[in-house]
């Protein structure tokens, strides 16, 4: 039944995806365009833009433009293309998904309450688990918190209240908005006030209809237990990262809460909404600007979150636990603890920027040491064998440290500057040391 539903599931977005690749007629692309320009003249936050680039696009069809596009995919791409190149606003989207536009037509004709989702949405986002992707406890008492979207608060809180439940005594945390694609304010607020005092001020959104000015403040949730604020918080950016994702990298980074490790994000700071063009397409159109409270910080529209550590979003999290391990090493007031942390800091940076064993090893470090130990050269690279002939793989740390793959808890320690190293030592996590004679 479980592969049924699968099957089912994985056949509906096949649908959509191949419905969105039909062909597609010069009368189709002609009402797309003109309810395309015809929403932006209406809603664009800057309406002298939305009139220019309405007229563009109008006069790319009407001179063959598009007519090279015969699929509705093909169509759409360009469109897009077109659409954030001449806005220079990454935030617009035209996106074909029939179950979503449903959504959408039920809200707006409802004045835009909010309404339970759809069944489908419902499914949909469940199936999804919410976006969310992991939670988990990580050496150190590092809590972990990777998600996707910020999907809608009312089904989504439940999960997202759990995630923090679990990683709330953590000694530091870490969110993982890497892949995070942005999704709903509220969402993204509720997360906020786990960091942050309640009715604290945060942004304004300058609204481009009736001139409105909206002030946004951390909403008050009494089934929020705080994060303590000297529980370090770290969050993870790439250029991936956009729109509410951004939002939170900036607050928290402002406010002085967070620290951001990563790239760059996309610059997507403008909130939004989304708008109908047909049964098939919806499109999202920022409508308001979006001001930050920390004058000296540049905002996120246009420019995106510019991290602390800035290093490839694929090196983030190793960059993160190393941040992390300095931090405590420096603080902690208890030994073990304190050792513990000093004794990861080179595990972390050799994850970062590997060192490679100085070629001279083979002539001074290679050799028979005392009850059948040996360290051996084999196809570049150096390994220690015990007495049981196993063999493990060296790696440099520096300072005359080498790791041993798979023995975390003890490594080598050799001499330093000697022409033909005499024997080494070996260092366990707790300080326990042993030397080890060489065999001529």
């Amino acid at each position: 039944m479980t592969r049924y539903v699968f099957i089912l599931y994985m056949a509906l977005f096949a649908g959509i995806v191949h419905a969105s690749a039909q062909q597609i007629t010069h009368e189709q692309k002609a009402a797309i365009i003109e309810t395309t320009a015809g929403l932006l003249d209406e809603h664009y936050v800057f309406p002298d833009k939305a009139k220019i680039v309405g007229k563009m696009l109008v006069d790319k069809l009407k001179n063959r433009g598009y007519d090279s596009f015969r699929d509705g995919e093909a169509f759409i791409q360009v469109l897009n293309e077109d659409l954030t190149t001449a806005l220079s606003d990454q935030h617009i989207k035209i996106t074909f998904d029939p179950r979503r536009v449903k959504q959408i037509k039920m809200e707006k004709d409802n004045d835009g309450k909010k309404l339970p989702l759809t069944k489908e949405w419902f499914e949909r986002l469940r199936f999804e688990n919410f976006r969310l992707r992991k939670v988990e406890w990580m050496d150190g008492n590092i809590g972990y918190f990777r998600f996707l979207n910020f999907t809608e608060l009312d089904v989504a809180k439940e999960a997202i209240s759990a995630s923090m439940t679990f990683i709330r005594h953590s000694d530091a945390i870490i969110i993982d908005l890497r892949d995070n694609g942005g999704g709903h304010s509220e969402t993204l607020h509720y997360l906020l006030s786990y960091f942050l005092p309640d009715r604290q001020k945060i942004g304004e959104f300058h609204y481009r209809k009736n001139n409105r000015v909206e002030e946004i403040r951390i909403p008050s949730d009494t089934s929020v237990k705080k994060i303590p604020n000297d529980v370090p918080l770290f969050l993870l950016v790439s250029r991936k990262t956009s729109s509410a994702a951004e939002g939170m990298a900036s607050v928290l980074q402002s406010s002085g809460r967070a620290i951001v490790v990563g790239e760059r994000t996309r610059g997507e700071g403008n909130p939004g909404e989304l708008f109908i063009l047909n049964d098939n397409l919806y499109m999202m159109i920022p409508t308001a600007v979006s001001k930050n409270v920390w004058p000296e910080k540049l905002p996120v529209e246009g420019h995106g979150v510019q991290p602390d550590h800035v290093i490839a979003s694929e090196l983030a999290l190793e960059k993160a636990k190393l941040e992390i391990c300095k931090t405590f090493a420096s603080s902690s007031k208890i030994k073990e603890l304190k050792q513990s942390y000093l004794w990861q800091i080179p595990v972390w940076e050799y994850a970062i920027a590997p060192q490679t064993m100085p070629e001279y090893f083979r002539s001074t470090l290679c050799g028979s040491y005392n009850e059948g130990r040996q360290i051996i050269y084999e196809n570049g690279m150096y390994y220690y064998v015990n007495k049981d002939k196993q063999q493990f793989r060296l790696m440099n740390y520096g300072q005359n440290i080498l790791a041993m793959e798979g023995k975390p808890f003890v490594r080598i320690r050799i001499p330093a500057n000697e022409q033909k190293i005499t024997y080494f030592e070996f260092i366990w996590d707790d300080e326990f040391s042993e030397r080890v004679a060489r065999i001529e």
